[in-house]
């Protein structure tokens, strides 16, 4: 069996036919799910983006368009030397 096979799916081919019916699976198990889980699965992914907004240095630089300083909004590999 291939890698890029799956029993029951399209092969891997990077269709948007293929996205899109799994993202349509995902909505149609997310919603079926009951709603502490939904929410739960909503903060997570809204913590991810948050974390990556910081590691990117998104917060720092709006911040620093308002001439705020905050060393907490700085991502962590500002802080190494060199």
């Amino acid at each position: 069996m291939p890698l890029d096979y799956i029993e029951g799916m399209a092969p891997l081919d990077g269709s948007p036919k293929y996205a899109r019916a799994r993202y349509d699976q995902w909505t149609a198990w997310l919603r079926r799910q009951p709603l502490p889980l939904r929410l739960l699965i909503l903060a997570a992914t809204g913590l991810v983006i948050l974390a990556t907004l910081w590691l990117l240095g998104v917060f720092s630089l709006v911040a620093d368009w308002f001439g705020l300083h905050n060393p907490l909004l700085d991502p962590p590999f500002s802080r190494l030397p060199g």
